[in-house]
Parts: structure tokens; sequence; C-alpha cells
């Protein structure tokens, strides 16, 4: 799956502190991802854990927090984060960018608007 990087800027929910961070846009990750270091500076809290499956296949448990995620081009977004090891490549997840209403081009390795679906099963009309 083709990857490329965007940077991006990572608030703790109070917005006392953020950090830009060179992240790694991969379609097939739904979570946002940041490394404990950053997590530490930013001061975000372990509320519980989530058993992903890595890029390279194993399933591993870590840590989850609530953050903002903010793209420079874009409004801030309330996220849940993966705390992931050291020296792990920040991660702007599916789960955030549908938020900001964004998809991802893989062709043209780029974020592109995208129309979200508020209802995809309904009995009604929509507009």
């Amino acid at each position: 799956m083709p990857i490329f990087r965007k940077r991006i800027r990572v608030y703790n929910t109070a917005a006392s502190r953020s950090e830009d961070v060179e992240a790694v846009v991969d379609s097939g990750a739904t979570f946002c991802q940041v490394p404990r270091d950053v997590a530490e500076r930013l001061k975000l809290w372990p509320f519980g854990s989530r058993r992903p499956r890595m890029a390279d296949g194993p399933v591993v448990e870590l840590a989850l927090a609530n953050a903002m995620v903010e793209l420079p081009e874009q409004d801030e977004v309330a996220a849940t984060i993966i705390i992931a090891d050291l020296g792990a490549a920040p991660i702007p997840g599916t789960m955030a960018l549908d938020s900001l209403g964004l998809g991802v081009d893989t062709a043209e390795q780029r974020l592109i608007p995208k129309v979200l679906d508020l209802f995809t099963q309904t009995n009604r009309p929509t507009i």
C-alpha cells in the first residue's frame, strides 16, 4: 500500500501543549499513532488499550489516549491516539482523516476532500 508523509500538529485535549510531527499517511491505518516520547511531552494520558495488527503482521497491545490532530490546511479534530513504541512513525489514522473530510489519494500521494456519507442505509430519501 503506497504511503507518503505529511506534517501534522498534535495537541493534548486542553490545547496547552502541541507538537508538529512528520507523519506517515497510510490508508490502511485506522487510528492515529504517536510514539511514546511525543505522548509524554504532550501529557497525553492513557485511558485504555487496543490490540492493533502492525504493518509487519503481529498483533500487539498498545495504550490509547485522547488528543487533537490538525493538518496545516484544516481545522482541529478530536482523535483517539495509539501510543506506540519509541521511534514509531506518527500516523494520522483514517478515523481522524474522515473527521476532517479527507481521503487518501494513493496514486498522487496526497490528501483530498471527500464527501462524507451520513446515512449509508436508510428508508428515507436523502438530499
